[in-house]
């Protein structure tokens, strides 16, 4: 993890970090980060990524390994799987020097606070290796607080080390509810299942012959929690409220992070249905 200078800087050496902050030059928002303690001096970050369960602000990501430095564009794909209130990741990928590039990262929480449970990077060269990084710095604030600091860690592979360096980090969390569950937390079922395939634990239910309201009744009656997905205005909504139609055969069904049982629903009609955010997201 990286330490921090605390001395007072000399004048000489603040105006070289100005002039060549000025210049642009991206090395010396490193400098400048862990020269100060990891503070940020303004507001504007150079790196700033949301999804919907994280949002990661940066002065700057730099990423070293076989003989390259990798650092993220603007344009970078973001995904996050919303997860539950107990997990939950943002994921970056791009492209540079033709190599195809990624950061992940994992989070985990307890009913008080949060923290980063594990950081892998991923170069998609000919051998296409994730780099895990197992010394992590104990980044963990309480549930509702953003986490601030410096990131300088070193993932030893078996043909060459993997440098992560992420200055002035600013990591915020909002894990969300994501299923329905009955009064006492309801029985999680093992993940990336189908409940209802033959051999499954609840092979024979009859899912697909009910109404959405019918089978959410029935499963959270059993113990199980649930989660619907719907679509509309070309994106899948979740909802946590069984959402007006019918289930869909054809798409199944799968347990996700939380054992909770996923259901997908085709809407009878499009015309007149709105969603509301209590009900869906």
């Amino acid at each position: 993890m990286t330490t921090t200078d605390t001395h007072p800087a000399h004048g000489w050496r603040v105006a070289l970090v100005l002039g060549v902050l000025a210049a642009g030059t991206l090395a010396m928002a490193f400098g400048l980060s862990l020269l100060n303690g990891g503070e940020n001096q303004t507001t504007t970050k150079r790196i700033d990524w949301s999804v919907s369960a994280a949002s990661l602000r940066a002065d700057a990501i730099e990423i070293q390994g076989g003989g390259r430095t990798f650092l993220p564009p603007a344009d970078v794909e973001l995904e996050g799987s919303a997860g539950s209130l107990e997990t939950w990741d943002l994921d970056a990928t791009w492209v540079q020097h033709g190599r195809a590039q990624r950061l992940l990262m994992e989070f985990a929480s307890d009913s008080r606070d949060w923290w980063v449970s594990a950081i892998e990077t991923y170069d998609g060269t000919v051998r296409r290796e994730w780099a895990r990084f197992d010394d992590l710095p104990v980044i963990r604030a309480p549930l509702e607080t953003p986490w601030k600091g410096d990131i300088d860690i070193v993932s030893h592979g078996l043909r060459a080390d993997v440098r992560l360096r992420i200055a002035a980090l600013e990591l915020s969390v909002s894990p969300q509810v994501n299923d329905a569950a009955p009064p006492d937390g309801g029985k999680p079922l093992d993940e990336e299942i189908d409940p209802f395939a033959p051999g499954g634990p609840l092979a024979g239910f009859g899912v697909y012959r009910m109404s959405p309201a019918e089978a959410h009744q029935r499963l959270l009656a059993l113990g199980y929690r649930v989660s619907w997905r719907f679509p509309l205005d070309q994106r899948h909504y979740l909802c946590l409220k069984p959402p007006p139609g019918k289930i869909n055969a054809e798409e199944g069904s799968v347990t996700g992070g939380s054992g909770e049982i996923i259901l997908w629903v085709i809407p009878d009609s499009f015309a007149g249905v709105t969603l509301g955010p209590d009900d869906c997201r």
